[in-house]
């Protein structure tokens, strides 16, 4: 959305991109700013929060998985 304009985007294309944290780390604080996507808000903060909260997950099992693995000790 900070490059190229999402809107110039195909609607297929623009659907996927709505799933994606990339749309709502950029383009729709824009959009909401500009008074565009008013009815996207809530749904906009539920999915951002999805998507940390997955990240979260992923880190934290990353973290008990992998530090097992290689501890570094004396590198």
């Amino acid at each position: 959305g900070t490059l190229l304009p999402l809107t110039l985007l195909p609607m297929g294309v623009q659907e996927v991109m709505r799933w994606m944290p990339f749309y709502y780390i950029q383009y729709l604080p824009a959009s909401l700013f500009l008074g565009l996507k008013a009815d996207e808000g809530i749904s906009g903060l539920l999915i951002i929060a999805g998507w940390t909260a997955g990240f979260l997950l992923l880190g934290e099992w990353a973290w008990r998985v992998l530090r097992r693995d290689d501890e570094g000790v004396g590198a």
